[in-house]
């Protein structure tokens, strides 16, 4: 697996659910507020500003597990996918993720 299919595989587990970091992500994404399927950061070809965005910025900073973003968030910044994730979801998920 090349790099860039490595930090898409952690962003499509953690926009699918597989990845619970949250009880406020996990809830939006069971109720489905996602503006788009999270099998789209798998499409190589798929330049949406929130897939690239995504993938790029776990690729600048090498997050590529649950671990990597949990240790992130506790030493660096807590914010840290805020905006990012917030482009994932409609209007009443972006309220929720607030």
């Amino acid at each position: 697996m090349d790099e860039d299919a490595l930090f898409a595989h952690f962003a499509y587990v953690l926009l699918s659910g597989q990845v619970v970091l949250t009880d406020i992500l996990d809830s939006l994404i069971k109720k489905k507020c996602l503006l788009a399927a999270p099998e789209s950061v798998l499409e190589g070809s798929n330049l949406a500003p929130r897939v690239t965005r995504l993938v790029s910025t776990l690729r600048k900073w090498q997050i590529d597990s649950k671990a990597k973003l949990i240790t992130f968030w506790r030493t660096k910044d807590v914010s840290f996918l805020h905006d990012i994730l917030s482009l994932w979801f409609n209007a009443k998920g972006q309220a929720e993720l607030k």
